[in-house]
């Protein structure tokens, strides 16, 4: 798991250098991988957000010097590396270095590809609009695109996240006795 993380780490970092090879970017590039390998390592979800967040400001700086299509594949490699690097912390921070049995392993991982799946069945939902834009339109409609888009991307990271939550508090709710 470390060496994947590391790996979606690395990427962050490169992503960027990608799209626009200039040193200021390699320098963030650098931050960003750091950050973000740190979130891996430790594990620490607070500095594997930090690291994300990052990754996307140094990447929507890159993005801005280059033309609209030609970011595309780096821009999906990144949403890969992101959820990659957010889940694979979130994971190893609640098993605490504890083994993981392949049970657990199965049915995180299927909540994973789950998302997955969600995500590139949306995609072409998202993607024929943004290209039936009139040139003159997308300077307004092309962002609002992206806000549903990363809400889409939201709502499916928080439903992975959040569903296991529930469902351990309910059962600790459940086994108190006399309450």
């Amino acid at each position: 798991m470390r060496a994947v993380g590391l790996a979606a780490a690395a990427a962050l970092g490169f992503l960027p250098l990608a799209v626009w090879p200039e040193w200021p970017l390699a320098l963030a590039g650098a931050a960003v991988a750091a950050a973000s390998a740190g979130g891996v390592l430790l594990p620490s979800l607070g500095l594997a957000k930090a690291g994300s967040v990052l990754a996307l400001l140094v990447f929507s700086a890159a993005t801005m010097a280059v033309p609209a299509g030609t970011a595309l594949p780096a821009a999906l490699l990144l949403g890969g590396a992101l959820l990659t690097v957010l889940d694979l912390t979130a994971l190893r921070q609640r098993s605490r270095g504890g083994g993981l049995g392949p049970g657990v392993l199965c049915a995180h991982l299927i909540r994973l590809g789950s998302c997955i799946v969600l995500g590139a069945a949306l995609l072409p939902a998202l993607a024929i609009p943004a290209a039936l834009v009139p040139a003159t339109w997308s300077g307004t409609f092309r962002p609002l695109l992206a806000v549903v888009g990363g809400l889409i991307a939201f709502a499916g990271v928080a439903k992975t996240f959040l569903k296991p939550c529930a469902t351990h508090s309910s059962r600790t709710m459940e086994s108190r006795p006399g309450d």
